[in-house]
């Protein structure tokens, strides 16, 4: 692939492309991403106060590990929808149940970073 003005595909505007026809006759297609991430309590939350422990914007996402993304895949599941999970790659080691399990389910995982961490803090001039 050669880098090129319209970007890495040719232009094609919308309106002239083939017209997509989904499985059955579907006319609309789904797909389900979980974003799992692993934050460390001793540390500052992305997007949070820039204190640590920051419990308040941590809590959500430790429920998210222990609960809700087996509620989720619990769903889906009954539902026969798959997923793809976006993680970042420190789930593998901290969180290796959600991997079993997904994987059980037959998920795609789609990477999105080594590790969640919030930026340093600017101390602008």
């Amino acid at each position: 692939m050669q880098p090129q003005r319209s970007g890495p595909f040719p232009y094609v505007p919308i309106n002239r492309r083939p017209r997509i026809t989904w499985p059955n006759g579907a006319r609309l297609a789904l797909w389900i991403i979980p974003n799992v991430e692993t934050l460390p309590l001793n540390e500052p939350v992305p997007g949070g106060t820039g204190l640590a422990p920051d419990v308040i914007n941590w809590a959500p996402r430790d429920y998210g590990n222990r609960v809700g993304i087996f509620r989720i895949m619990e769903v889906m599941a009954r539902h026969g929808v798959r997923g793809t999970v976006a993680l970042n790659a420190e789930v593998c080691d901290d969180y290796p149940q959600i991997i079993e399990d997904a994987r059980a389910l037959g998920w795609e995982f789609m990477g999105a970073q080594p590790e969640q961490r919030a930026p340093a803090p600017s101390h602008g001039a």
